[in-house]
């Protein structure tokens, strides 16, 4: 009984987590059923696909489409540009690589354009327009990194997780300039190790 009573609650944590997150997602998909606005909905899809992500492409893949409809529609080329994004991560996982380079190229033009910055709506309350502009522009090419490095073209995979770098330094995003690290180790093949820590990355750019 003991043993059982353990056991019990070493799992009670996941299994709280998981109907947590099903509730979640009941609620989101409600939101998006009763959303008030087009502007409303497609912010919900957003949340939806971005709840999907590594769990199931499909779906994940599924919001980001009608994320994308609609941003269009709207002309919100932010959030065209961070549905596109969604898409190439999407479908890298889905293994479709010339069009996850395809979307993720038509985010990077939109993304590069400063005029862009007009219609950030709702991304963030702490970052200025600028700011978003340059955060989406390093996980876009962090994500485009991921994609070169699924097919082994480490150059290329080593080109786009700089540029990553670089804006992450830009606007001090200190979580993002992390992950940078962290994917570069992987370009490199050199693990987290007390010999082989990120200054020793950093030594090598």
């Amino acid at each position: 009984m003991k043993l059982f009573i353990k056991i019990s609650l070493l799992l009670l944590p996941a299994f709280v987590q998981a109907q947590q997150q099903r509730k979640q997602l009941e609620s989101l998909r409600m939101a998006s059923g009763y959303a008030a606005n087009d502007t409303i909905r497609m912010d919900v899809y957003d949340q939806l696909a971005y709840y999907f992500y590594e769990v199931n492409a499909d779906s994940s893949f599924f919001y980001a489409e009608r994320e994308l409809q609609i941003a269009r529609q709207l002309k919100l080329k932010v959030y065209e540009a961070n549905a596109l994004m969604s898409k190439g991560y999407d479908l890298t996982f889905l293994t479709d690589y010339p069009k996850a380079l395809e979307s993720f190229l038509e985010s990077q033009k939109i993304l590069e354009d400063p005029a862009c910055e007009k219609t950030v709506w709702h991304f963030s309350t702490s970052l200025s327009p600028r700011e978003v502009r340059i955060s989406l522009l390093n996980t876009l090419h962090y994500l485009t990194s991921l994609l070169y490095n699924f097919v082994e073209n480490k150059a290329k995979s080593l080109s786009s997780i700089l540029k990553a770098k670089s804006y992450a330094e830009s606007i001090r995003d200190t979580a993002a300039i992390g992950f940078v690290y962290w994917e570069l180790c992987i370009i490199f093949s050199i693990q987290l190790t007390a010999h082989h820590s990120p200054l020793t990355i950093k030594r090598l750019l």
